[in-house]
């Protein structure tokens, strides 16, 4: 049998426990809240929030060939200005 000492402990931790519920409600609210935000400027902007994956991926491989192709662009100036220079 329980007495005071345990029942209050037990109404002190069941308080607790509500209150961390509470307090993980209103973060999954307020993130919720902030997806549905990036989902509409995606959208504003043409994209498809489930298609994000993809359009991570597309505009990586676009940089790495844009990176690439200005590489070869300072390496083919480096050559040239080279040859005025001797080294």
């Amino acid at each position: 049998m329980l007495d005071r000492t345990e029942l209050d402990a037990a109404i002190r931790r069941r308080d607790l426990a509500q209150q961390a519920r509470d307090r993980l409600q209103g973060r999954l609210d307020l993130a919720l809240s902030e997806l549905g935000r990036l989902e509409d400027e995606c959208r504003a902007k043409g994209i498809n929030p489930d298609d994000l994956d993809k359009v991570v991926e597309a505009a990586k491989a676009k940089f790495a060939t844009a990176v690439a192709e200005f590489s070869a662009s300072v390496e083919q100036a480096h050559q040239e200005l080279s040859r005025f220079t001797g080294e």
